[in-house]
């Protein structure tokens, strides 16, 4: 009975902020400023002999590939001015700032950092899923995984939010907002 108490407190808690996060786009993607989600990349990233920045015309998210050093920005982000849009530019422009030996070790597992993570709905499907204590043992040891790549995930945004130096207060209380769900 408890468990089952437990896994439904789990799911509401994950839920509550992937509805913060839909919340938050709804909120502010009528909100515009003057520059484009691809000029706010290119401002803070300001090297100009390097590819830093490439529309994805194909991809569902934004996202940072970690090995290529590159943002990725979906075509409707990428030509937005919305605060949303800048916000998430402005997150992944610092994941290209970030240079610590902890996202090159998460990069010899995932290649790419979206602004937000599938990871906690898969571990409630996994505890969903568990039924004797041989798969509790297994699914213990996912959950410490998981929660250490949580904590690293964190510690990146925390130093990526750090580097990029936003002035513009709307942009700051959004980042604050992802970096905490």
């Amino acid at each position: 009975m408890i468990s089952y108490i437990l896994l439904i407190i789990s799911i509401i808690l994950v839920l509550l902020g992937y509805l913060v996060l839909i919340i938050t786009y709804l909120l502010n993607k009528t909100k515009t400023k003057d520059i484009t989600a691809a000029d706010q990349v290119q401002k803070i990233l300001d090297d100009g002999n390097a590819i830093n920045l490439i529309e994805d015309k194909d991809a569902l998210f934004s996202h940072y590939n970690i090995k290529r050093d590159i943002v990725k920005l979906k075509t409707k982000t990428y030509n937005s001015n919305n605060i949303f849009s800048l916000t998430i530019a402005t997150l992944l422009s610092g994941y290209s700032l970030v240079k610590n030996n902890i996202l090159n070790y998460i990069s010899y597992i995932f290649k790419e950092i979206k602004y937000f993570s599938f990871i906690p709905l898969i571990t409630i499907i996994l505890s969903y899923i568990v039924s004797n204590s041989g798969d509790s043992k297994i699914a213990i040891v996912i959950f410490i995984v998981v929660a250490i790549y949580q904590y690293l995930i964190y510690n990146i945004n925390t130093e990526a939010i750090d580097k990029v130096e936003i002035d513009d207060e709307d942009i700051n209380k959004i980042l604050n907002i992802i970096n905490k769900i």
